[in-house]
């Protein structure tokens, strides 16, 4: 069974362009993403788990954790 964090860290890898294994919980978004890479993470996100972040989380995440719990908010149960 995929785990959010698991979703989103490959994701995120993907967006990166990454490794999956160099991404965790604790991984800053901006050693990864300029704003516009951001941006794009956070839209599939959103695309798949069919939620949208509202702009002042979005402000105010930092790290893959960060992005996991807002989605946790939005949506507490991860799309089979």
């Amino acid at each position: 069974m995929t785990t959010r964090l698991d979703l989103i860290r490959g994701i995120v890898a993907k967006i990166a362009d990454a490794a999956l294994p160099d991404i965790d919980d604790t991984t800053e978004l901006a050693e990864l993403f300029d704003s516009l890479g951001t941006v794009q993470a956070v839209m599939a996100i959103e695309e798949e788990l069919g939620i949208e972040f509202p702009d002042a989380d979005l402000d105010a995440a930092r790290t893959v954790a960060d992005l996991v719990k807002i989605s946790e908010t939005l949506c507490p149960s991860v799309p089979a």
